[in-house]
């Protein structure tokens, strides 16, 4: 905090009890100094009272400063005339032009702005190199993620084997050429990038509806929406099950929709849960979401289920607009 706003007057004791300068002054300029440091602390140059065109109404700078600051202080014109020239007759306060100020104050000042100056860059690398950090350990996890998806997209093993017609030397036996291995697609490896990217397309066009900010993708923000597509996952297991249906043949679109099902249904939320903009955020609050959504409907015969909220088994809204037909 600069100094400037800081609740306290910086005032050192041992300094102030034994400065030579003041003991020479009378009681009175040492009451009139201290209230005019309380004034040079609030000022806008810290330790400064500058002195405009309208206050100059005598010849001498001294009776200027002293009708400025007068009817700021709970004494007198004379007594404060009198006090201001004896501190500055004894150097404990300084007139330059048209300044008032006190040497230790503005020192002071100076320190503290070069103190601020110097966190506000070690600050900001701080930043930079947290962002640097930050953004090489995405581009890993993205390069890993590739690598394993283009491993999944391989072929399964051939049963094919192929060998080497070629003749050997004498006493040498044909080498043989074992299998190459290859692996099949695998449908719910494949799926789950494009169901992470729809997920995040209808996350960002709900922030920039609501919100009117883009989506950052980032580390914490990818491990929430893991979190999140598990609970839908859950959410589309028990709908199946309410069906009659195998819980093994779940479909991402179940999932989707279920997704979309609550960012449509946004005026349902509770005030509390409408002004978050984080994924983790929703994914700790997504059951106390999902209960509003019902309750709300309940009470307009809209939704059905459960009473505690576990799941959405009613008529949903539409997705909201916003999101790329394309990618659905």
């Amino acid at each position: 905090m600069a100094i400037r706003n800081q609740p306290y007057l910086k005032l050192y004791i041992q300094d102030f009890a034994t400065d030579e300068k003041l003991a020479e002054c009378s009681a009175a300029a040492n009451g009139v100094f201290i209230r005019i440091m309380c004034l040079m602390h609030k000022s806008e140059e810290y330790g400064k009272i500058l002195l405009k065109q309208k206050d100059k109404q005598s010849d001498k700078q001294i009776e200027n400063f002293a009708y400025k600051v007068a009817k700021y202080l709970p004494f007198d014109f004379a007594t404060v005339s009198k006090s201001l020239q004896e501190l500055v007759e004894e150097h404990v306060l300084t007139i330059d032009g048209d300044c008032l100020f006190q040497k230790r104050m503005v020192k002071d000042a100076a320190l503290s702005d070069t103190r601020g100056e110097s966190g506000s860059k070690g600050g900001k690398n701080s930043v930079l190199k947290k962002d640097f950090a930050q953004a090489s350990i995405e581009a890993k996890g993205k390069d890993f993620a590739q690598a394993k998806s283009q491993a999944s997209t391989e072929y399964e093993y051939d049963n094919e084997h192929e060998y080497d017609t070629g003749k050997g030397g004498m006493g040498e036996t044909p080498r043989t050429e074992f299998p190459k291995r290859t692996r099949r697609p695998t449908p719910r490896q494949a799926d789950e990038g494009t169901l992470t990217i729809r997920m995040e397309s209808d996350w960002d066009a709900h922030l920039k509806k609501y919100h009117d900010q883009s989506y950052y993708q980032s580390a914490a923000a990818r491990t929430a929406l893991k979190a999140i597509k598990a609970k839908l996952l859950h959410q589309a297991q028990e709908k199946l099950k309410a069906q009659g249906k195998d819980q093994n043949e779940h479909d991402d679109h179940l999932i989707i929709e279920t997704w979309r099902s609550i960012l449509a249904n946004y005026a349902k939320w509770d005030d509390f849960d409408k002004k978050f903009t984080e994924l983790t955020q929703i994914n700790n609050r997504l059951s106390n979401i999902i209960s509003s959504i019902k309750n709300h409907g309940q009470n307009h015969g809209q939704f059905n289920g459960h009473k505690n909220g576990a799941t959405l088994t009613g008529r949903v809204e539409p997705a909201p607009h916003g999101t790329d037909p394309g990618r659905f």
